[in-house]
Parts: structure tokens; sequence; C-alpha cells
């Protein structure tokens, strides 16, 4: 069983740099590949994307319950403490769990597939698009539920290097794929098939990674524990909460939008939220590795360790969060006009 490298000030910086450039550089492709689709597909196609491509895995993080989140914690805790029996029921359980969890996406994506035009307000011209735009995302959540396991653990092992450097090889090779694609013509049904077989893909080198991280790993069903599963649902309660905060926030406005208006006011949505949601992840990104580390000094009762990092942790978030927030409020209107250019006149309110 692999040891649990003991936390320090040189890994948890490590890791939050890794966290903190894939969310830059997500971003800045993110940056021009919006006003790129919405100028090869137009708004209204770009909306249904929006509803059902790129929503697919937005809502991925709320079906696992807030169990990454207590693998993140449970890890490594068992690891601080030798525990490797402790290690095998965490991950077989969750594996499990999430296996179940992929059957519902199969059952809520045909629900979706066969209500398209019942339940949201799409032109009739994509109602096809968009039915079959749900199955193929859909079914390939289904198929990546279960391997989302390996980031949890990773993330855990504090990893966050492997996790980092695969996402960024996979966005940088499914960036030039996407825009070469629709380019030639091509459009939302390969948009949905690069984007979930890409993520498939991410998840299986992780996969990988980790079980080189964790060699004496075995799947069996006697692993499985339901009292543990019990205590694991508990914990990550506050991490499920919250995310479906930010989701009601963010994400349910736009399902709304499209139910009761139009995929052209989805995009037009998208587009004025997006700097409040760019900067609410770069937030995550930079307290991502902060769980692991504190688990694993919290089981070697390191308090004060835990406390200064508490406290860094506030200190920064907040020079970063305040100026960011003071931009936005200031320039907001100017930054959508350099971002979006002509699309963002339709969010002048006159």
């Amino acid at each position: 069983m692999s040891e649990q490298p003991i936390t320090t000030s040189k890994r948890l910086v490590h890791n939050t740099i890794f966290n903190v450039v894939t969310l830059i550089s997500n971003a800045v492709i993110g940056f021009f590949l919006v006003r790129f689709f919405i100028g090869q597909l137009g708004t209204a196609r770009y909306g249904v994307w929006l509803l059902f491509g790129g929503a697919a895995f937005r809502y991925g993080g709320m079906l696992s319950m807030g169990l990454n989140s207590s693998v993140n914690r449970y890890i490594p805790v068992y690891l601080a403490k030798d525990n490797s029996e402790g290690v095998q029921r965490v991950i077989n359980t969750t594996l499990f769990f999430y296996s179940a969890v992929s059957i519902a996406v199969v059952a809520v994506s045909l629900v979706i597939r066969h209500n398209v035009d019942n339940w949201f307000e799409i032109r009739p011209e994509l109602v096809r698009t968009a039915a079959v735009l749900v199955l193929v995302m859909g079914f390939c959540a289904t198929l990546a539920m279960p391997l989302q396991l390996s980031c949890a653990v990773l993330s855990g092992l504090q990893r966050y290097g492997i996790i980092n450097l695969t996402m960024l090889i996979m966005l940088v090779a499914r960036t030039i794929l996407l825009v070469v694609l629709v380019s030639r013509g091509y459009g939302l049904l390969t948009m949905g098939i690069v984007l979930a077989t890409s993520e498939i893909v991410v998840r299986v080198l992780q996969t990988i990674f980790a079980r080189k991280l964790l060699p004496q790993f075995v799947l069996s069903l006697r692993k499985i524990d339901f009292g543990l599963l019990r205590e694991m649902l508990a914990y990550g309660i506050n991490t499920f909460l919250y995310m479906g905060g930010a989701i009601i926030i963010y994400q349910a406005s736009s399902i709304i939008i499209g139910i009761f208006i139009g995929e052209d006011e989805v995009t037009q949505f998208w587009a004025a939220a997006a700097g409040v949601m760019l900067l609410s992840q770069f937030l995550q990104a930079f307290t991502r590795a902060i769980k692991p580390a504190v688990s694993d000094l919290d089981a070697r009762d390191d308090e004060w360790r835990i406390k200064e990092i508490a406290f860094l942790t506030q200190k920064y978030s907040l020079l970063m969060i305040i100026p960011a927030g003071c931009f936005l409020v200031a320039m907001g209107r100017e930054f959508l006009w350099i971002w979006v250019g002509e699309t963002s006149k339709d969010l002048n309110p006159a």
C-alpha cells in the first residue's frame, strides 16, 4: 500500500500552483472558444449546447453526493494511520455507490430525451439535435461516473500534479480538435462526442496512475461497507449542499431560461454570469489542495500547522477575490464587449 507523504509547505504550494495553472489555462482557452463557438454556431445552437452539452459534466459533481469530498478526507487519514484496510473499504464502497448512480443517470437521460420538446423552449429544427445530444452526453456521463473516483483518490494522495497534467494535456488536444472540426462545419453532436470522449480518456489515465500508486488495491464486494458509506455521505453533505447552492445560483438559471424563454437567452445569460463563475472557480482551485493536507495533519495531531494553513488560506483568498470582484463591478460591461463582441449588445437592458 502506498504511504501517504507527510504534508509540507512545499507540497501544498506545489499542489496549489498546479490547480491554479490548470484553471487559468482552462479560462484562457474558454475565453477565446466562447466567441469562436458563438460565431460558428450562433447564439441559438450555442444555447442548446450550454443546456444539454457542457451542462452534463457541470452537474456531474452533484451526482457524487459529496463522496469525492469524503474520499479526499478519509484516504489521507487512513494512510497517515497506516490503515490499508480502511483505504480498501473507502475505495470499494465509493465505487459501488458511483456505479449505482450511473444506472440512475441512464434513466434520467432517457426521460429528458423524450421530453426535450415539451420541457424546453427550443426551435423545432433544433429539437432532434438536442434530444440526441442528451443521449450522447448522458451515456458518456454514465461511463465517466465510476471513473471519477480516480480523481478523488489522487487528490486524497495529494497528487494534484498528476490530476492537472492529464487534464492540461487533454484540454489542449480537445481544444485543437474542436476548433478544427467546428471550423469544417461539424456541429453540436460532434462537440458532445469529443467532450465526452476526452473526459472518459482523462479519467482512465487517472485511474491507471491511481492504480500504480495503490498497487495492493483489489476490487472486492466484501470490502463494501454500508456503515462507512453512511458516514461518508454524512461527512460530504456540506460539500453537496455547497455544490447544490452553486448550481442553483449559477446553473439552474440557465435551465429556467431554457424552459420559459429560449436558447438564445441562455447564451446571453451565461455570458453575463461567466465572470462571477470564473471568480468562484478560481477560489476553489486555490483552496482545493487544503482538505487532504489538513486531513493528513489532523491525523498526526499537528494543530498548529492546521491553524496556520487556515489563516494563510483566508488571507490570500481575500487578497485575490476583493480586487477581482471590484474589477467585475467597475469594468464588467467593457469585459463583455472584449469577450463576446457584438453579442454583448444583447446584454444591455437598455
